[in-house]
């Protein structure tokens, strides 16, 4: 779960694909972004998504002002920027089951 703006909680969801990247699996991941009411999602690859018509269907779906900063409704993430240690940018979340805010911890 994650704070959207109006202070309310929203959906937070995860895509993973094994291999690469492919239009047809990003468009099924915002049609179910869209479907769940999602408020963000993390569209996760083995390799770096660097086609330019992905990162532009991404800015499409806009982003949350939260605070002062913004976050992007959809990210993409990558097996290879993880290990090199860029990570996406998330908002505050808490936990489903006791609503405590939680920070996320990556072991690298």
């Amino acid at each position: 779960m994650i704070t959207v703006p109006d202070g309310e909680k929203g959906l937070g969801l995860a895509q993973v694909k094994g291999g690469g990247y492919k239009t047809s699996s990003l468009r099924d991941f915002q049609g179910t972004m869209a479907r769940e009411k999602a408020s963000a999602g993390i569209f996760v690859t083995l390799d770096s998504v660097i086609v330019h018509s992905a990162r532009v269907e991404a800015l499409k779906m806009g982003t949350h002002r939260i605070g002062v900063n913004d976050y992007l409704k959809l990210q993409f993430g990558s097996v290879a920027e993880y290990i090199e240690g860029i990570l996406p940018r998330l908002p505050p979340m808490v936990d489903s089951y006791t609503s405590k805010a939680i920070r996320p911890e990556y072991d690298l």
